[in-house]
């Protein structure tokens, strides 16, 4: 019995699965860039960056559920990833994008601790981003988690450039404002839009 407790872990809706499978290793990507993105949050010099930041936390545990569920478990789910989540996204990102752009050369993260946890949140996506991939072409993960976390690791990479360029700029009060960015959050029950 102890050795069942070693090697197996439970999914959402109580399903037993080996704990070295692809899908718990997703899940074990996502928390591991949800507590990246803790770290940034913590020491993000812009109040925007760590709203930011506390919203995408927020939609990786919806994020994380989808990926602990088995397929013929989602309905079980009180909330799933949405296209309006998606789109949220891809308009921060845009707009992110647009205040810091155009960069000129590669970025090398560690000009500040909170950007180099962004970046490191970003890496992480990446990775479960490759593994969501195989888990949606082998049909055990849907194309709204693949494409949220493709958007989520570009927003990523301009969120830790926005991040230290406030740092470098402080009197710019942009940092301080959310009328400039879109911050609208996905309604609770959009599970299917």
């Amino acid at each position: 019995m102890v050795e069942d407790d070693i090697i197996w872990t439970d999914l959402v809706a109580g399903k037993k699965i080996i704990k070295d499978d692809i899908r718990v290793e997703l899940c074990g990507d996502i928390d591991e860039a949800n507590s990246a993105l803790g770290m940034a949050r913590a020491t993000a010099k812009s109040g925007l960056v760590s709203e930011i930041i506390y919203k995408i936390q927020k939609e990786l545990f919806i994020v994380g559920a989808e990926c602990a569920t088995l397929t013929v478990d989602l309905d079980k789910l009180p909330r799933r990833i949405s296209n309006r989540h998606i789109e949220s996204l891809r308009r921060l990102y845009e707009e992110i994008k647009g205040y810091v752009a155009p960069l000129r050369g590669f970025v090398t993260p560690g000009d500040s601790f909170a950007s180099a946890n962004i970046h490191l949140a970003r890496t992480i996506i990446r990775r479960a981003e490759r593994r969501a991939v195989k888990m949606r072409r082998e049909g055990l993960l849907g194309e709204r988690v693949v494409r949220y976390l493709n958007v989520l690791s570009d927003l990523l990479f301009y969120l830790a450039v926005f991040e230290d360029k406030c740092r470098s700029h402080p009197g710019n009060a942009l940092h301080h404002q959310k009328r400039h960015f879109s911050l609208g959050h996905p309604p609770e029950n959009s599970e299917s839009t």
